[in-house]
């Protein structure tokens, strides 16, 4: 029932729209005939997820259940030299959540919280061959985290504490992609490897009415991760793209300064902060006409058979020429 952390909401459910859109429409200028110069592509997504979790083991319960907002703007396709190219970008993901834990002989704990960040990211793409890439990927975030807590509510004894905190973290990764048009079909796949680190302040509860306090050790936290994930499109004209894609998500390592705390997350991406190997599935569609791509996704995540996600995408790319 513990909980573990990464950083990005978006690597894992954006990778798909960051990397395998540029590779794609590279090739689609070959069918098209369109063979303009595109010096850079302007980008702009915007998710809403929600999110259910809920373990139980005998009368014991861990549950949580929210919603996070996710924006991203940035430059990508960005022409460095022949067969290399790269992308800029900076994000803010908010998150809210609620979550009632019950592990006797600790009494009910409930707890509401936010938390807040902001990341610049970017990434270069290697050309190896006419359908193989290799991409790296590195970024930077700082989160703000708040937290109210009701320890055995509506009892007699219920206490009230409230914490502020903040923690930064950094990543890097590394991808394989492979992508291909065979006819009216388009094929990307891609292997990925991804290390995050987090430093979290040391931080302090204060518990109402008896006036006491709690104070939270600092946290280090290291976590590495294996993606597979694939996209199959169709390109039914010049405009529309209908797709499907999906892929795995394998926890390689966590290592923790000290234990978490029950009922509280330290990321605005909840399924990456459970310790256990998952799958996500989307489809959605591409509308395209003549600098302006627009793309529509609906995405569904699990992890075991504990937590459940929907994840809403929209991304709108602009060709600067």
């Amino acid at each position: 029932m513990k909980k573990q952390r990464i950083v990005l909401s978006l690597f894992c459910s954006f990778y798909l729209i960051l990397s395998f859109a540029d590779p794609s429409l590279n090739k689609e200028k070959k069918t098209t005939g369109i063979n303009r110069t595109i010096l850079f592509n302007l980008q702009g997504i915007y998710s809403y997820r929600d999110f259910t979790f809920k373990s139980v083991k005998f009368a014991n319960y861990n549950s949580f259940q929210g919603h996070s907002n996710l924006y991203v703007l940035g430059a990508n396709n960005l022409q460095i030299m022949k067969g290399l190219t790269g992308g800029l970008f900076i994000y803010r993901a908010d998150m809210s959540l609620g979550s009632s834990v019950l592990i006797a002989p600790t009494p009910l704990i409930q707890t509401s919280q936010s938390i807040h960040n902001n990341s610049l990211f970017g990434h270069i793409t290697k050309s190896i061959k006419r359908h193989l890439f290799v991409d790296f990927y590195g970024g930077y975030g700082q989160n703000k985290l708040n937290y109210l807590t009701l320890m055995a509510p509506h009892t007699p004894n219920q206490q009230v504490a409230s914490a502020n905190n903040h923690s930064n973290n950094w990543f890097v990764s590394l991808s394989a992609l492979y992508s291909t048009i065979f006819r009216n079909f388009l094929f990307t796949g891609a292997f990925s490897v991804l290390h995050n680190e987090i430093k979290q302040n040391g931080f302090t509860y204060f518990f109402r009415p008896n006036l006491v306090s709690n104070t939270i050790a600092p946290l280090t936290n290291k976590s590495s991760y294996l993606f597979e994930n694939a996209e199959i499109g169709y390109k039914l004209n010049r405009t529309l793209q209908p797709f499907i894609n999906g892929g795995l998500i394998q926890v390689v390592q966590f290592s923790n300064s000290r234990p978490l705390i029950t009922g509280t997350l330290v990321s605005t991406s909840p399924e990456f902060n459970l310790n256990q190997n998952g799958f996500q599935v989307g489809a959605g569609i591409n509308f395209a006409l003549k600098k302006v791509t627009l793309r529509l996704e609906q995405q569904y995540v699990q992890r075991a058979n504990v937590y459940h996600s929907n994840l809403s995408i929209v991304s709108l790319k602009i060709a600067m020429d």
